[in-house]
């Protein structure tokens, strides 16, 4: 899809389990938020966590990694459907 296609928002509580008897993957419990996706390319150039890289997809490779709350606001406004209560 290579698309921002939603955005989530983690809710109070603690991490658990996914099953109980094999706690190998734990979750959280949040809240989706209504958006319109949008291709990745399209912010290439324009938040901090992609400019580094050559081509876009490259920032993909790794599972998990964090982005700066600037670069997340401008991701946000520009794919959340409007009147949405998030909290940024």
């Amino acid at each position: 899809c290579q698309k921002f296609t939603g955005i989530s928002q983690v809710n109070e509580g603690s991490a658990y389990p996914q099953n109980p008897q094999d706690p190998i993957v734990w979750r959280r419990n949040v809240t989706f938020f209504h958006c319109y996706p949008k291709h990745v390319k399209l912010f290439h150039q324009k938040v901090d966590f992609l400019k580094s890289y050559e081509h876009w997809l490259d920032a993909f490779y790794m599972p998990v990694f964090e982005i700066s709350k600037q670069d997340f606001i401008y991701i946000a406004q520009s794919i959340l459907l409007p009147d949405q209560k998030i909290i940024i």
